[in-house]
């Protein structure tokens, strides 16, 4: 699977480590050209710098033909009152995302 990651922090580092043990096609999207090096001599992925928020970098990392785009948000964000409806993107504990 092509998997795009938003985020090589903590959460991201993690989301990668799992997805690491299967075939899968990683791309990696952040805006801290250390995190990606970092994350990226540890486990086999494609390193993109830049805002996953920019429609720019998600073409770059080839979104339109990824299985599944992964990412939290950076701030605290109420997730009771913004539920999504069935059939959209949904929600993983911790505030992350699936598209």
């Amino acid at each position: 699977m092509k998997i795009i990651v938003c985020g090589a922090g903590s959460v991201g580092r993690s989301i990668v480590a799992y997805l690491s043990r299967g075939s899968n096609d990683i791309i990696v999207i952040d805006t801290d050209s250390h995190k990606l090096d970092e994350i990226s001599k540890e486990w086999d992925i494609q390193p993109i710098n830049g805002s996953a928020s920019h429609p720019d970098v998600l073409e770059k990392a080839g979104a339109r033909s990824a299985d599944m785009i992964i990412g939290r948000p950076q701030r605290r964000y109420d997730y009771r009152r913004h539920r999504p409806r069935r059939g959209q993107s949904g929600y993983l504990s911790g505030g992350s995302f699936v598209v």
